[in-house]
């Protein structure tokens, strides 16, 4: 046997004993349930962090699971490089039963990767690319839709608009790259005619080479495969550059930051989402009221998956009667009309939700409006 065979099966059958020592682990604990929350972003940047908290102290206030108290290690602010070895350091902790957050899919599926590898529960919430649940693994999760269907739901969105001619522009991420794919595929199929298709680096600062191309070709809209604040930044030098028709992207533009970056030049831009605080619903309404009381301000789409992230592991829990995470893991993929803060929901067998209602908002004088009606749930 070669020495790359010999380190091969060493690194097989430390992975399988670290996924075995997580598992009789959990099966004879009687302490703490320990959770592990990594998020890359500042806290305020969103309110992911308090979504998620709120629902630990929730949870233990009304005595925990089994009487055993939630305990959620926080890793905020984590920068992209560093992402792998935090990630690493969860994963070799036996303790740990859980993972929530890594939004950014570039990250987030090879770390999908290192938890699989480990036994180690990993509900991605943020990381839509459909990459991360193309590998059939069976602890890997996310409560966010991918970009397969916002994909799809952005471009019937726009045909309903009645945009005609469109052009669409990504920042070159996986993310960005995967969502503007998507929304090609199906905005051509709505009829729409993609006049100008552009990109830019993830490094960049200076759009006005594209910006001036966009103003050219002209169109009725923009898409923008994009993310805050990079994608602020396009907003202000566009209006800057004298383009005015309206941008509309997904979830990476869904952040207060869009226009507390950007200011005026955010107005007019269409963002699709997965929240409405002001949802009718007595489980939406129950955690804004919640969130408001304890925070001071109403919840975005950012806090209310953290929350759910955190209730969608009470729940498996309880269903599995287990913390073993390949027990809960099997009971989470057959979770059907699952009702949360964000509406109802279930999961494939892959790992994605399904049957997640959208909703559509614009930026209206430094804040997000909803369209009213609204009423887009779209099946791959």
């Amino acid at each position: 046997m070669g020495a790359l065979a010999v380190l091969s099966s060493m690194a097989c059958s430390a992975n399988h004993s670290l996924e075995q020592a997580r598992a009789d682990r959990a099966e004879k604990a009687t302490g703490d349930i320990v959770i592990a929350m990594v998020w890359n972003q500042a806290p305020g940047t969103t309110l992911y962090d308090e979504g998620a908290a709120m629902a630990v102290a929730e949870i233990n206030a009304r005595g925990g699971i089994w009487g055993r108290k939630l305990r959620m290690t926080i890793h905020s602010n984590v920068p992209p490089a560093k992402e792998h070895a935090v990630a690493r350091a969860i994963a070799a902790d036996p303790n740990v039963v859980a993972v929530i957050g890594h939004p950014a899919s570039g990250t987030a599926i090879p770390i999908s990767l290192t938890y699989q590898k480990a036994g180690l529960l990993f509900i991605a919430t943020g990381a839509t690319s459909p990459n991360l649940t193309n590998h059939d693994f069976s602890y890997v999760f996310r409560n966010i839709p991918s970009d397969r269907l916002t994909g799809k739901v952005l471009a019937e969105f726009s045909v309903a608009q009645g945009f005609k001619k469109m052009v669409v522009i990504d920042d070159e991420s996986e993310y960005g790259v995967t969502l503007a794919r998507i929304f090609v595929e199906n905005a051509a199929e709505g009829g729409i005619d993609i006049v100008l298709r552009k990109s830019y680096f993830p490094w960049q600062t200076d759009f006005s080479f594209m910006l001036h191309d966009i103003k050219q070709h002209g169109g009725d809209a923009v898409f923008l495969g994009g993310s805050v604040p990079q994608a602020a930044e396009v907003l202000k030098q566009a209006r800057q550059m004298g383009v005015t028709i309206p941008f509309i992207g997904g979830d990476g533009l869904d952040e207060h930051a869009l226009w507390e970056i950007a200011g005026s030049a955010a107005e007019g831009t269409i963002v699709a989402t997965i929240f409405d605080p002001d949802d009718a619903d007595p489980v939406t309404r129950t955690f804004v009221t919640h969130f408001q009381d304890r925070y001071g301000i109403v919840p975005e789409v950012w806090a209310a998956l953290g929350y759910d992230a955190i209730c969608l592991l009470e729940d498996a829990f309880l269903r599995a009667n287990s913390t073993v995470p390949v027990v809960v893991a099997s009971f989470l993929r057959f979770i059907e009309d699952r009702r949360s803060v964000m509406g109802t929901y279930s999961f494939s067998k892959k790992g994605d939700i399904v049957g997640k209602q959208f909703f559509f908002k614009v930026v209206r004088n430094g804040e997000f409006a909803y369209f009213r009606p609204v009423n887009a749930q779209i099946s791959e």
